[in-house]
């Protein structure tokens, strides 16, 4: 059996899933001093470290919430706000033709918890045998771990008969490990990689 690795932001879903939440606690005034001094901290280190196609060390907006408040947030975020994240039909239509032989394994630099979630929310959390995203120590603000760009490749098991799913240019590293490729066109370095080792365009 074969395993799928697809990412979420702009492949499996149009916009961004973390960014639309961040949105609904800003206007809602969730969010504290400390998150604020925390992301004047963070941006600066995390920005860094994504031009380099390397994942976040620290997570801002995490900070000061109790596991039970962002469950109930998520809640609320899903049901009262009704995010414009559509799922991307043509990557829907081939995960579902591969799910007959294959995992479906989600890749993503999302957190964890949101995506799940959020895949409750639309009902299709069962679809997927396993979500990989960024988590968080018990502090929460810094980064256990946070699979982007490179840091993406640690996640790729050695298997024959893996296939990635992704749409941007920090994704090709770890694109690169799987045996067959499927892109969203939109980024053009992505793009350029794709056609010269032959990658297939959803």
């Amino acid at each position: 059996m074969g395993i799928v690795y697809c990412d979420l932001d702009g492949t499996l879903i149009e916009g961004d899933l973390e960014r639309e939440f961040l949105k609904y606690l800003r206007n809602n005034n969730y969010l504290k001093i400390c998150n604020y001094i925390g992301a004047f901290l963070s941006i600066p280190l995390n920005y860094i470290r994504r031009k380099k196609n390397r994942g976040s060390l620290l997570k801002s907006w995490t900070i000061g919430f109790k596991q039970e408040q962002l469950q109930y947030l998520f809640y609320d975020f899903f049901r009262s706000s009704n995010p414009k994240l559509k799922i991307i039909p043509q990557t829907w239509q081939l995960l579902m033709q591969l799910k007959k032989d294959c995992k479906i394994v989600l890749l993503t630099g999302s957190y964890e918890e949101l995506v799940s979630s959020f895949l409750k929310y639309k009902k299709i959390d069962s679809f997927f045998d396993r979500i990989i995203g960024c988590q968080v120590k018990s502090n929460g603000y810094t980064v256990k771990m946070h699979p982007y760009g490179i840091d993406k490749c640690s996640y790729i098991t050695e298997e024959k008969d893996t296939i990635g799913i992704a749409n941007e240019f920090a994704d090709s590293f770890y694109l690169s490990h799987c045996d067959e490729v499927y892109i969203l066109p939109g980024d053009l370095r992505l793009e350029k990689i794709a056609e010269i080792n032959n990658w297939r365009r959803l």
